[in-house]
């Protein structure tokens, strides 16, 4: 009698060094170091899915789908070339070449995410986000200060808009989580503050539901494409979560300059505004197309790569359009490093001119 192909997968798991509960066609899978760190493995029409719907392989075909889920939950002793365990992190980065990334991860084609989290000193990057990332730096050699200015500006803005009273916040293009994340900051002014969490990259919902959602009931994660606003803002899990009936703050920070002007950011914008209710915000950060092309260069390395997204920097204008129908809370629209600057960045001569932000209140 064949095994039956769920046990094969189990122990495949268990010996990549996961922990493995099997119940029926299904397998729940965690990574013992990180217990927060997991899904679920669905064996559904002859496929394996994980619980939030990214295919991993055939049944039938256990090993690469074991080597998949490691991948994807960065396992503590994952089959590595030198037979060597490294930490979880590491061994994320080691398997560039020695497995079968998850359906929707393609580890040789840069990932803009991945490529920022580099450059905030992250380790949830691959081989090739670190190469693209040298080559932007040497285009464009602020990158990493920029990347780190801009998550400043998105920590004070938040700080701000929470005492201003908002209790709810979608944050669009999470992106890698990075403490202290929104729901951090919202919940040390508002303990109850609810928070949505909206991405579309594999890498980054694994992370984001297990590290952020899975922190409390009133954060969230969902998969969501900026460029269709309406399955975002339609998604039935963010309608049970936030009230757009009653105010609510929405990051953009570092995420319209992903989107061409065909993929309409606009009307990203347009969406969101309609559908909020008055006394909401809008958080926004976006890269400037500097006199000087530094941005530009930069933009041009992504392109070069292929990345997953092109980068856009767009005029002081264009930026500004965003903003129809706010009214921009002091000091308006302003590079990153001017926006409420702390007295440490004031001490420390922060400098940074190659991102314009700004918040703005929907009156």
């Amino acid at each position: 009698m064949d095994a039956n192909p769920t046990a094969i997968l189990h122990d495949l798991l268990k010996a990549r060094g996961l922990s493995v509960a099997e119940d029926g066609a299904t397998v729940a899978v965690g990574n013992p170091l990180h217990p927060r760190i997991n899904t679920v493995v669905a064996a559904t029409n002859g496929r394996y899915l994980t619980d939030y719907g990214y295919e991993l392989g055939e049944q039938g075909d256990e090993r690469a789908t074991a080597d998949r889920v490691a991948f994807l939950l960065a396992a503590p002793a994952a089959p590595i070339a030198d037979g060597v365990s490294t930490s979880p992190f590491e061994v994320s980065m080691t398997l560039d070449h020695t497995t079968s990334p998850p359906s929707g991860v393609d580890p040789n084609t840069p990932s803009i995410a991945r490529v920022y989290d580099y450059f905030l000193g992250g380790k949830d990057n691959f081989a090739a986000d670190r190469e693209l990332a040298e080559q932007v730096l040497q285009a464009a050699p602020n990158a990493r200060t920029t990347a780190r200015a801009n998550r400043s500006f998105l920590i004070r803005a938040t700080d701000a808009v929470v005492r201003a009273g908002v209790r709810q916040f979608v944050d669009l293009g999470t992106g890698v989580p990075t403490s202290p994340n929104v729901h951090e900051v919202a919940q040390r002014v508002t303990p109850d503050a609810r928070v949505a969490y909206v991405d579309n990259d594999p890498i980054v919902l694994v992370h984001a539901r297990a590290l952020l959602s899975g922190v409390r009931s009133d954060v969230i994660t969902i998969k969501g494409d900026l460029r269709d606003p309406k399955e975002i803002l339609e998604h039935p899990d963010l309608s049970a979560h936030i009230d757009f009936r009653q105010p609510v703050a929405v990051l953009l920070v570092a995420v319209l300059h992903l989107l061409a002007d065909e993929d309409d950011p606009d009307r990203l914008v347009e969406s969101i505004r309609n559908l909020m209710a008055p006394g909401s915000y809008l958080i926004l950060s976006h890269l400037w197309d500097d006199p000087g092309g530094v941005a530009r260069a930069g933009a041009d390395k992504y392109a070069h790569r292929k990345a997953s997204a092109l980068v856009v920097p767009r005029t002081t204008e264009q930026i500004q359009q965003f903003f129809d129908g706010f009214e921009l809370i002091e000091p308006g629209l302003v590079h990153l490093d001017q926006w409420r600057p702390t007295e440490d960045m004031i001490n420390a001569g922060a400098d940074d001119r190659f991102v314009l932000c700004a918040v703005g209140r929907k009156p």
